[in-house]
């Protein structure tokens, strides 16, 4: 009896939001929802498509080095090994944060040298600008499904 209790008022803090905690903003679906919107803009590893022909074109690139881009770019996003040691040893916020770093600091030296803000990098420069920003990804979904997952295990 006691446990059938116990069991409606987790189901009723649940649809609450609140997970039995004082404040909407630390339960479990709004964690969820939010930990969706990080992942949605660390996610620029799937519109290689939208900026590749200006890479190709503003950088004087052949087929065969943007091929070359896409593939570092891919292994770059499968190698997350290392976003899940360091989530075993620091904050999720400081997982996130390293993701934002790494987001930042690959893309951003990428769009410097499109828009010619800075020398044209040598190629494998621009491999590891893309394997930085595309590996920022793996930091980003670890640090969400890592919040998500500890909430729902506490209900």
């Amino acid at each position: 009896m006691m446990q059938r209790r116990r069991k409606a008022a987790v189901m009723a803090a649940d649809a609450a939001g609140s997970c039995g905690k004082s404040s909407v903003d630390r339960g479990r679906w709004f964690m969820i929802s939010s930990t969706f919107l990080v992942m949605c803009g660390a996610g620029t590893t799937y519109l290689f498509g939208v900026f590749s022909k200006d890479i190709k074109v503003q950088l004087g690139y052949d087929q065969s080095t943007l091929n070359l881009l896409a593939s570092v770019k891919d292994l770059g996003s499968m190698f997350g090994v290392p976003a899940g040691l360091i989530a075993k040893i620091i904050p999720t916020r400081a997982v996130l944060l390293v993701g934002a770093v790494l987001n930042f600091s690959g893309y951003f030296v990428i769009w410097l040298a499109v828009v010619g803000k800075i020398p044209k990098p040598a190629v494998w420069q621009m491999c590891l600008y893309i394997c930085f920003g595309a590996n920022s990804q793996n930091f980003t979904n670890t640090g969400g499904i890592v919040t998500c997952i500890k909430n729902f295990l506490e209900g």
